[in-house]
């Protein structure tokens, strides 16, 4: 089972028109978490924030994406 799933992969990796598609499909999963903050130490609750916004309410996302982290997301969101 696992064998014939490799197989059925790797066929896909051949075909230039599949590889264009998941590429886009990639690129459309990172551009849907545009507007996700950064890093939690950006963003302040209480004082000033280093954004410029006063008690940024970017400190309370349930997601903080850095370079790295935007990547693996996209890909964990393409094995779903």
């Amino acid at each position: 089972n696992k064998a014939v799933q490799e197989q059925q992969e790797d066929e896909m990796r051949k075909d230039p028109e599949q590889m264009q598609q998941l590429r886009e499909l990639f690129l459309d999963r990172c551009k849907s978490y545009y507007g996700v903050p950064y890093h939690q130490k950006y963003h302040d609750a209480t004082e000033q924030c280093k954004c410029g916004k006063e008690g940024c309410v970017l400190f309370q996302s349930p997601i903080f994406l850095d370079c790295c982290g935007l990547v693996r997301q996209g890909l964990r969101d393409l094995k779903k």
